[in-house]
């Protein structure tokens, strides 16, 4: 809350300078850009609970590590392979604190 207070600050102070003298300050006001909100449209909507439902079989197919067959269906569901494979990376955290 403290964060989203701040950040509000600072927004609101950015936007009531001048450009050039944001830029001074290495400041830069940005924008996220507007969404749409797609889940309004029935198309979109029918399409997006058939895509999660289709991803939900493939993922079923990948978890047992072969072909399966949908019941409800009779349709068998492929074992597709990795497009992509887990990066692994470091990163930086607070140890907890000790309690000594």
């Amino acid at each position: 809350k403290k964060k989203k207070w701040v950040a509000q600050k600072a927004l609101s102070e950015a936007q009531r300078l001048h450009k050039s003298e944001l830029q001074k300050r290495g400041w830069e006001l940005g924008s996220t850009g507007d969404k749409l909100d797609y889940s309004q449209d029935q198309e979109y909507s029918r399409l997006d609970t058939a895509l999660k439902a289709r991803k939900a079989l493939l993922d079923k197919a990948k978890k047992v590590g072969k072909p399966i067959v949908d019941e409800e269906t009779g349709e068998e569901i492929p074992y597709l392979p990795i497009k992509t494979f887990t990066t692994e990376y470091v990163r930086t955290y607070s140890p907890p604190k000790s309690k000594d």
